[in-house]
């Protein structure tokens, strides 16, 4: 049981940090004003409100296979 909860935090770590850190950007995006808003503006206005490809890795992950 030890080994396998260790195996489970060696995979769970990073990416629970890219989370963290992925939530912290987005969250600066989103409640940034001023010029940095009409940049975000500007950006996503190419995006169509159904592509969610910049969290395909988040939603689409797999865990490795050993």
């Amino acid at each position: 049981m030890d080994r396998a909860l260790a195996a489970y935090q060696r995979i769970r770590a990073p990416r629970t940090a890219r989370v963290q850190r992925s939530a912290r950007v987005w969250g600066d995006i989103w409640h940034i004003d001023g010029t940095g808003a009409l940049l975000r503006n500007e950006l996503f206005r190419g995006i169509t409100d159904d592509d969610y490809s910049y969290a395909d890795w988040l939603w689409g992950w797999e865990p490795p296979t050993n």
